[in-house]
């Protein structure tokens, strides 16, 4: 059916007198209406007032286009704020996605003038916001004013943070821009402290909560907020490390630490201590110099330093406190740094501050750094490259019988060029830094301090060599040399571990360790190889001494406790050219926590790193999601983890 329309009506006519009226219209009813006199026609015409209906449709409609002129200002002002943070996003990701910026002067410089540009574009956003009266409006609303508030909030805090990081970056630069390699500008390390920890202070109640957000909002809020703990995380390590850099360099008086070199080819749980040096540090600068064969500190008795019943044990037949060889045949070093440090002191008479174990991988990173160096009575340069073949091999079969003491010195004299070398450089220190931290984190650096609050620094943050900072999680395998011989340069290890989980959160972990002996058959007796007159074992032969420390409270056939862990020993021969595969079973009393199955598996400082497979066993478990094996190379801590449920 048709509506009806009058000749002449104004618009809106059919909703101005009610349902009634509007429904005529719609169904084409027609009808008339009593002609309006305006007031001047006649004085006795009144104007009909509104009806409530009318009143509220007309209020409705005004509140409806004020709220749709603040929402749509206010909606404006996020637009140029997001705008502002998009540009921001895109300035802050060459900070963080290219790290390796931080390494140079140059790309310190473009990382502050990103930063500074992040900045000015925040600052433009909380400049949005903060003015925008139709968003303070909105925020009065509910539910839409506590997303308002939220916006607001958010683009403040990330003000804040760029404004901090601005700061911070800038005493970095400074820092790292005045320091050399070997001389560390100890004030403006304080005043980089400084920063950060004021940036922490700052920065930490910024991971508000996102509650009463919702969609994008409450998704960008949760961003920032591990953005931000991550942020607040860094500063917080590094005033840790700058206390433990300026103490350690002099900051806080002169210091003297014992320099040892281990040696990669005759493995204890390091490498076997064959050399030393002395390093002293003055007010940021650092000289390494007395570079020898550890044979000057041969002690004639043993020194009284107490063992743990356990550890004397296993490790008391190869006479530690003697032998300097086997200071570090056990997993903790704390302990062989304290006694190292009590046998030269009983040796020189003359107290250390401390001790660090350096590695021909440690030399070799270095040597990355500063190029080759010659050394008298090496045919060749010794280089990155060629350091472990040379040291840990060549120099074996230039002296392969006798007296051995010209080959210890020329590994001393090659860590002292290196050294030299290094002083003598241009290198920027945040280069030598990421190196030496990458050798700690192998195992291959170690630190122990004999002042009690550096050394729980270091070992918060696993320079210090212990094994037992996650004691319930922490496993480590040490493949040790049981023979006169240098036969871990031919060595490869490979571990497979399968961890089956029980109904009650705990585990039987079966693990396969397989020896590559690479040495060649059928060669001659040589000091390198082993074998000849009085030796029980053939050339090439490897005996090794395997130690499989495990988590704190697991059990395995002989386990005892050692090192903070557990302890299981075993002994195999492997012969030249071939491969020896050796079983070792633990349980496990708890290994799911929370719903997590975490392993942290340390890495042994070989000169090959060892393979590891992992394959979890769930049993009664489901695992979430994840793949169940695991493989790695242990150039550092590997931590494999599911989360799994009943």
């Amino acid at each position: 059916m048709a509506g009806y329309d009058h000749r002449r009506q104004r618009f809106g006519h059919r909703y101005r007198y009610g349902r009634d009226h509007l429904n005529q219209h719609r169904q084409g009813i027609r009808h008339g209406h009593r002609r309006r006199r305006t007031p001047g026609k006649s004085a006795s015409h009144k104007k009909r007032p509104l009806n409530r209906r009318q009143v509220l449709i007309y209020a409705a409609a005004g509140v409806g286009v004020v709220v749709l002129l603040v929402a749509l200002s206010a909606y404006r002002a996020i637009s140029l704020a997001r705008h502002d943070l998009a540009k921001a996003q895109a300035y802050a990701s060459i900070g963080i996605d290219k790290p390796q910026l931080l390494l140079s002067e140059r790309g310190r410089q473009r990382v502050a003038n990103a930063l500074a540009d992040v900045h000015h574009e925040t600052k433009h956003a909380a400049k949005s916001v903060n003015s925008s009266i139709s968003l303070k409006v909105v925020g009065f609303l509910p539910v839409v004013g506590s997303q308002a508030r939220g916006v607001r909030q958010l683009v403040n805090d990330l003000n804040d943070e760029a404004a901090v990081g601005q700061d911070v970056v800038h005493h970095l630069r400074k820092l790292l821009d005045g320091s050399q390699a070997t001389a560390i500008d100890l004030p403006e390390l304080r005043a980089a402290a400084s920063a950060m920890a004021k940036a922490e202070a700052t920065l930490a109640p910024l991971s508000r909560s996102g509650g009463g957000l919702v969609g994008p909002i409450h998704g960008a809020r949760a961003r920032f907020n591990v953005a931000n703990d991550h942020v607040v995380g860094l500063m917080h390590d590094g005033v840790k490390v700058a206390g433990v850099v300026n103490a350690m360099l002099g900051g806080d008086g002169d210091k003297t630490y014992l320099v040892v070199g281990e040696n990669n080819a005759e493995m204890r749980e390091q490498g076997a201590v064959l050399s030393w040096a002395l390093m002293h540090t003055t007010a940021g600068h650092y000289r390494v110099d007395n570079a020898a064969s550890i044979g000057a500190l041969s002690l004639k008795q043993p020194v009284d330093f107490p063992l743990p019943a356990s550890t004397n044990e296993v490790f008391g037949p190869l006479q530690p406190t003697l032998i300097w060889q086997s200071t570090n045949a056990w997993a903790d070093f704390p302990r062989s740094g304290a006694l190292m440090a009590d046998m030269y002191a009983a040796k020189k008479h003359e107290q250390v501050d401390g001790v660090v174990a350096v590695d021909v991988p440690t030399l070799q990173a270095i040597l990355k750094l500063t190029g080759p160096v010659q050394v008298p009575g090496i045919d060749q340069p010794v280089s990155n490259a060629n350091a472990s073949a040379i040291l840990l091999n060549r120099l074996y079969q230039q002296f392969p019988r006798g007296d051995q003491q010209e080959r210890q010195d020329l590994i001393a004299a090659t860590a002292q060029a290196a050294i030299d070398k290094l002083q003598g450089s241009s290198i920027d220190p945040a280069r030598l830094a990421k190196a030496l931290f990458a050798a700690a984190e192998g195992r291959h650096l170690l630190i122990y301090d004999a002042n009690p609050s550096t050394q729980a620094v270091a070992a918060h943050y696993g320079v210090s060599g212990a094994v037992d900072a996650k004691p319930y999680t922490s496993f480590l395998l040490a493949a040790e040399s049981g023979v006169a011989a240098k036969l871990d340069y031919y060595v490869r290890v490979k571990e497979q571990m399968n961890v089956r989980l029980q109904a009650d959160g705990g585990a039987f972990v079966t693990t396969k360790v397989t020896l590559v002996n690479t040495a060649p058959k059928n060669a001659k007796p040589s000091y390198a190889l082993g074998g000849g007159p009085g030796s029980e074992y053939s050339p090439g032969q490897y005996r090794a001494r395997l130690y499989y420390w495990t988590p704190r409270g697991s059990f395995g056939a002989g386990s005892l406790p050692e090192s903070g862990l557990e302890l299981t020993p075993a002994v195999t021969t492997v012969d030249p050219s071939s491969t020896k595969t050796i079983t070792f079973q633990t349980s496990i009393r708890k290994l799911v926590t929370d719903g997590e199955v975490r392993l942290d598996l340390l890495p042994q400082p070989r000169l090959h790193a060892t393979k590891v497979d992992v394959t979890l066993n769930p049993g009664p478990w489901r695992v979430k999601h994840g793949a169940l094996s695991r493989h790695a190379v242990l150039t550092k801590t590997f931590t494999p983890t599911w989360k799994v449920r009943r």
